[in-house]
């Protein structure tokens, strides 16, 4: 509970965790935070996304957290009981290989307090509700930090062990697209991932010294469930192997290729997966593509021959919890090989 102001008797507003039938209230302070949210394109209705993105795993479902102000608070004209929630703060949970270990991770997806509320401590409380159980159960914060000051004055009195990750953000403006070159495999589209890419990410992740798990059930629930935006999924494959996929959308006039990973070396089926997603795009009207990719990693030399440019930098963030520092060398070594897309 937030600090009670002078001459209260009671404090405004408190922060709990989430409960079944918080998502009206949660949307309502996503949407008046962010105009729009979603930020994507999509075709269903903005409450299913919230559902979808809520349910990334059941330990996830039990770090959500909102603030729901007090019947005594100042509320929001008209507003309903739903309404009430003037804070939301939503946690993915994922596997994350750091070396040869899988250690449990999470990040943030969505973190807003209702403009009506701000500057008042409202994040701050979330944040702290959730800080020392996330420390007790997840390895590691592995995820992209946003760049919003309060997002960042959440986070000082948090800063040690903490690294940092240049991420490129590439974009290519529309232009022709090269064929592809001609190979003895195939590349087709796929509505679910089968067993298969599991035998494909072990392979796949080995060069990598921090990848996060692509599991076939965790791509499922990322790019299969129409509720995550439709996405268009791709494999190569040759005599019922695997040899590499890529996930990709397009979202108001523009491309954006969300994944890709391939066998080691096949840096050929990486380039015919990205000129297939171009190819597409280009079909469907895109005025431009986007992909993200660290500095060093192998793909990246191939998104820039495919016409990609650097155009800015975000920065990704890692921090240790649950375990000792020595458990996540790999985090703090500045010549890691990441893959983060």
């Amino acid at each position: 509970m937030n600090p009670e102001s002078a001459g209260a008797k009671t404090a405004p507003w408190s922060a709990r965790f989430y409960r079944e039938g918080d998502e009206p209230g949660m949307l309502a302070v996503l949407q008046a935070a962010f105009k729009p949210w979603p930020k994507g394109e999509l075709s269903i209705d903005p409450i299913e996304h919230l559902r979808w993105k809520l349910r990334s795993s059941e330990l996830a479902l039990k770090r959500h957290r909102v603030a729901v102000a007090h019947p005594n608070a100042a509320r929001l004209s008209g507003a309903s009981e739903d309404a009430r929630i003037i804070g939301v703060s939503i946690t993915i949970a994922y596997s994350v290989k750091v070396g040869d270990r899988l250690l449990l991770a999470h990040g943030g997806a969505d973190a807003a307090v209702h403009p009506e509320f701000r500057n008042a401590g409202v994040m701050t409380e979330i944040d702290r509700l959730g800080h020392e159980k996330s420390d007790r159960v997840f390895d590691v914060h592995f995820g992209v930090q946003s760049g919003h000051e309060a997002i960042r004055r959440v986070g000082r009195h948090r800063q040690s062990g903490r690294r940092t990750v240049d991420v490129s953000v590439l974009v290519r403006p529309e232009a022709a697209v090269p064929d592809a070159a001609v190979a003895d495999w195939a590349i087709r589209d796929v509505d679910r991932f089968d067993e298969r890419v599991d035998t494909l990410w072990a392979e796949a992740s080995r060069p990598y010294d921090i990848i996060l798990a692509r599991t076939a059930k965790r791509l499922n629930w990322r790019y299969c469930d129409p509720a995550a935006g439709g996405f268009t999924v791709k494999i190569a494959e040759r005599d019922g192997r695997v040899l590499g996929y890529a996930a990709y959308r397009m979202s108001y006039g523009k491309g954006y290729i969300a994944d890709l990973l391939a066998l080691p070396g096949r840096l050929d089926v990486v380039d015919a997966l990205v000129t297939t997603a171009l190819r597409d795009f280009q079909n469907a009207g895109a005025s431009a593509s986007e992909c993200w990719i660290t500095d060093r990693h192998p793909y990246r030399d191939v998104l820039l021959r495919a016409g990609f440019a650097n155009a800015r930098k975000t920065v990704g963030m890692v921090r240790g919890q649950r375990v000792p520092d020595a458990d996540i060398a790999q985090f703090m070594n500045e010549h890691a090989s990441v893959h983060v897309m």
